[in-house]
């Protein structure tokens, strides 16, 4: 299940490749070698079936013709920036800028977006205000510059200052060789729940994966072997799993493309929230939240309160931009079992960006969440 959604890591180094494209329907190079031209464009034919290793020697035949051909640079650029080897990307983006460096303004946003992923924050911080120096430039970009630019001053002090941070593997009774993510636990830190997405073998021989929740308690001094929770997996998938304090509700993600036909895990048209309640040592058949938690946009990744009334949950909200976020709301359950209307947990909290995988602490006063919208290192951080 993707509980997360959009990629940006190559979608701004295809700029530079459409400008190439659109200069090469008006044959308007900037180089005037035939033979350059031929091996350019055989490299742009090379990199559009994802040859990347043919596309850079023709690359390398092209320069070899003309070493002012900027276009063949800037490809060259984009190749490496596909590969993350943002070194020799970083490398090919200075010399199509000292070449020309006002022939296509996106090059300091991409040579600025390489040299932030090499953890060259002050030299990208420089390159995406040169950026935002052109009057021409797509307002959208504009504004992940602007924000990367906060990014960059937050991430050089950052790294002047690190915070202990040491990770603890949680042992083969939890982890396996299957992707295990979206823990939660108890407040007594005793019962672990969480998703493991299982490769499955059909007897055609096809595979495909599924996502299904397991769960492990705590012994003297060890998790017990994390063991399936049957009652809920389907042959469908289930993910983002948010336990209450107690252990006695199981709050869940299940979405439409892939419920298992059956009208239990029927959503509102894409992913909603799911509750069961525990009877004994077994949660009972999960209910689909309805109205006014679940509409017919995303829903997902629940996060409930130890006050036994308060639902965090994170929902696609359509911008004025029209760009679909994800903002963290709010729901509070009243004494006749139903649902206030769901809010905006704050203002300070939500951006224009994206926020996601909400957890409120045991103490009621504490939120995690991860965004992209606030200054950070970068992509989604936590907060």
């Amino acid at each position: 299940m993707k509980q997360f959604s959009g990629n940006l890591s190559s979608l701004f180094c295809l700029f530079a490749l459409f400008l190439v494209l659109d200069t090469a329907a008006q044959n308007e190079y900037t180089s005037s070698v035939p033979k350059a031209i031929r091996n350019f464009e055989s490299a742009i034919q090379f990199y559009d079936a994802r040859k990347n290793k043919e596309a850079l020697e023709s690359i390398d035949q092209a320069l070899k013709e003309d070493s002012k051909f900027v276009e063949a640079y800037m490809l060259r650029a984009n190749i490496y920036s596909d590969m993350k080897n943002h070194d020799k990307a970083i490398e090919a983006y200075n010399e199509a800028i000292r070449l020309s460096p006002d022939f296509f303004p996106n090059n300091y946003f991409s040579l600025a977006k390489s040299e932030y992923l090499a953890g060259r924050f002050g030299d990208a911080k420089i390159h995406y205000q040169k950026f935002l120096s052109y009057p021409k430039i797509k307002a959208s970009l504009a504004s992940n510059a602007k924000q990367m630019v906060e990014n960059c001053a937050f991430a050089e002090q950052a790294v002047k200052n690190p915070v202990p941070f040491n990770p603890v593997n949680l042992g083969d009774s939890i982890n396996s060789e299957d992707e295990e993510y979206f823990p939660a636990i108890t407040a007594d830190a005793k019962t672990f729940l969480f998703t493991r997405r299982l490769r499955v073998k059909y007897s055609s021989g096809r595979t495909s994966q599924q996502e299904d929740f397991y769960m492990s308690h705590w012994g003297k001094d060890h998790w017990g072997k994390a063991e399936p929770v049957t009652e809920i997996n389907t042959t469908g998938n289930e993910g983002a799993p948010s336990l209450a304090a107690d252990g006695q509700y199981l709050f869940f993600t299940a979405c439409q493309e892939m419920f298992d036909g059956s009208d239990a895990r029927k959503t509102n048209g894409s992913c909603d929230i799911f509750i069961a309640k525990k009877v004994g040592d077994k949660f009972n058949a999960p209910r689909n939240l309805e109205l006014p938690i679940n509409t017919g946009a995303w829903e997902s990744q629940p996060s409930f309160s130890s006050d036994g009334r308060t639902l965090y949950f994170v929902r696609a909200i359509k911008g004025s931009d029209g760009r679909s976020q994800r903002d963290i709301m709010v729901s509070k359950i009243g004494d006749n079992s139903a649902w206030s209307e769901p809010v905006s947990v704050s203002d300070k909290i939500n951006t224009i960006g994206d926020e996601m995988s909400v957890f409120i602490h045991p103490d009621d006063q504490t939120i995690y969440f991860a965004s992209d919208g606030h200054p950070g290192m970068g992509g989604l951080d936590i907060f």
